[in-house]
């Protein structure tokens, strides 16, 4: 009964309908943001950057496993050493 209601209601373009479709489109936003949101994690090399080692060695043991992620942390230390400068010029680029 409600879904032939909501076919009138896509057929016949209102007020209402367009802001219903708004609505229900911004439900499905947030409702896809907080699932995913849930499953996925931080950025290591995020973390790493703002100083938290031991979320950083917590999320490579979550996504390499436990023997690779000594290593994979080594690898971004070795790849940060010398990058304490975050700002690049235009003309170092080309």
């Amino acid at each position: 009964m409600w879904q032939r209601y909501l076919l009138l209601l896509y057929e016949e373009p209102t007020e209402h309908s367009s802001r219903l479709q708004r609505a229900l489109d911004l439900w499905e936003l947030y409702l896809l943001g907080s699932l995913s949101m849930t499953f996925l994690g931080e950025s290591p090399y995020w973390l790493y950057k703002q100083g938290r080692t031991a979320q950083v060695e917590a999320e490579f043991e979550r996504l390499l496993g436990v023997s690779e992620a000594k290593f994979a942390i080594s690898e971004l230390s070795k790849a940060d050493k010398g990058d304490d400068n975050d700002s690049v010029k235009h003309s170092e680029l080309l």
